[in-house]
């Protein structure tokens, strides 16, 4: 009888003693590795980015990268039965990580304007009645760095395995201060232009980037930016406080404040800006241009976009109104990352009632690419999740799909409230009937 168990591996019962090399020989001849250390078979990866939506690393590459590395290492890893080693490709899970006596969950991490792939890194779990306790946090490490530092950390504890029961002793002793020091060793990615490696996945020959991902599909690796960004929003505005004399240095931390508040939010449109010209640009276009921040902005954004130090110093107020105004934008983000707004400026297209106002809730879709009559289908999909009244803003290419969408949407009974060229495509905006 064949079973998979819980850690991945196969368990085969009930096998007669007389046939046990036989069964053996099999396993041999089909190309399975016998004769290999015990702790391989304990390390667990989730499915990962390669094929599950709501992964961020991936994970079953990077286990076999492991792997790998542990078989050059010459490390004497018979001693080591004991250890478990378990990957989650994101914050969920599913790779059983808060149950290891090693864990990694997958992430995302910038540097500068680069994305890379990390890891959080968790040890020292327990498992046992009564005795049962998750692993704790112990840092975050580049995806790149993790067989390293395993291989680090295991070479380690053989060292001093014979002072220790177990895994478990030694971890919750001398252990965490050695975790602590190679973490150090290994937190922080080469700049790019250093170590092009970093910035790729394990088993990935495009640059590591969430910009592709669907709202939605890995939210943890969003929010982990959205919040890095954020942060740095805070971080700037409490520094200003503290140059309030120093007029070139308040003129560079409004820079930065500009700038973290324009790049914070890109991410949930699909971009992930390489450069200050491309944050800007994506800023205008799809939060000053669609309306979700006022457009009276976009004068702060422009003087910030061309380094003009004593024009945004004489702006400051703006500037910090901006910042205010992404925060308070964030905070109506549900966890698809649309936005809700108050108000919305309806101009061109079909006016509202007179004097009626109109506060409804967008939800935003790009259907841009998206060609007839796929993108009235999802039109169609995304108004279906929408209660009666409430709004979707759809963005369309010019040609065939503003001329038939907008039309098929009224047949259906739905009212388009607006209808409004930007640049070169089309914003809609529909009540659900």
């Amino acid at each position: 009888m064949l079973r998979m168990t819980r850690d991945q591996n196969f368990l085969i019962r009930n096998i007669p003693w007389d046939y046990l090399g036989t069964v053996y020989n099999f396993f041999k001849e089909v190309g399975l590795e016998l004769n290999q250390p015990a702790l391989y078979g304990k390390i667990l990866s989730c499915a990962g980015a390669a094929t599950c939506q709501l992964g961020i690393c991936l994970s079953r590459q990077a286990a076999r990268a492991l792997i790998d590395e542990l078989k050059k290492s010459g490390l004497d890893l018979d001693k080591i039965k004991d250890i478990k080693i378990n990957l989650s490709g994101c914050p969920n899970s599913c790779g059983h990580h808060p149950a290891a006596d090693l864990g990694f969950s997958g992430k995302a991490l910038r540097n500068g304007d680069r994305l890379y792939p990390a890891y959080n890194l968790f040890a020292g779990a327990i498992i046992g009645d009564g005795t049962t306790k998750l692993a704790e946090y112990a840092g975050e490490i580049p995806a790149k760095a993790l067989v390293l530092l395993v291989k680090d950390f295991l070479k380690g504890y053989i060292s001093k395995a014979g002072k220790f029961t177990d895994f478990g002793e030694y971890i919750q002793g001398e252990g965490k201060a050695d975790l602590k020091e190679i973490i150090l060793r290994y937190s922080q990615a080469p700049d790019f232009n250093e170590d092009k490696n970093y910035y790729f996945d394990w088993g990935a020959d495009k640059l590591f980037s969430l910009a592709q991902r669907k709202a939605g599909e890995c939210s943890a690796g969003f929010f982990d930016l959205l919040e890095m960004d954020l942060k740095n929003l805070k971080n700037t505005q409490e520094a200003l406080g503290k140059v309030a004399q120093n007029e070139n240095e308040k003129g560079k931390l409004l820079g930065e404040l500009v700038f973290y508040a324009s790049r914070a939010l890109l991410i949930t449109r699909g971009l992930d800006a390489k450069s200050q010209e491309e944050v800007y640009a994506g800023f205008l276009k799809h939060f000053i241009e669609t309306g979700l921040i006022d457009k009276s902005f976009r004068d702060i954004v422009v003087i910030a976009q061309r380094s003009e130090s004593r024009e945004i110093i004489a702006r400051q107020s703006q500037a910090l109104e901006l910042a205010k105004a992404v925060q308070a934008l964030y905070e109506t983000m549900d966890n698809s990352f649309n936005f809700s707004r108050q108000s919305i400026d309806i101009t061109g297209g079909i006016p509202p009632e007179a004097g009626k106002t109109t506060e409804l809730p967008v939800i935003v879709k790009d259907l841009r690419g998206v060609a007839c009559p796929l993108n009235f289908v999802k039109t169609k999909i995304e108004l279906a999740r929408l209660k009666s009244k409430e709004a979707l803003e759809i963005w369309l290419d010019d040609g065939a799909p503003i001329e038939n969408v907008p039309g098929s949407v009224k047949a259906e009974g739905h009212k388009v409230l607006a209808q409004k060229r930007i640049e070169d495509y089309w914003s809609v905006i529909i009540e659900k009937k």
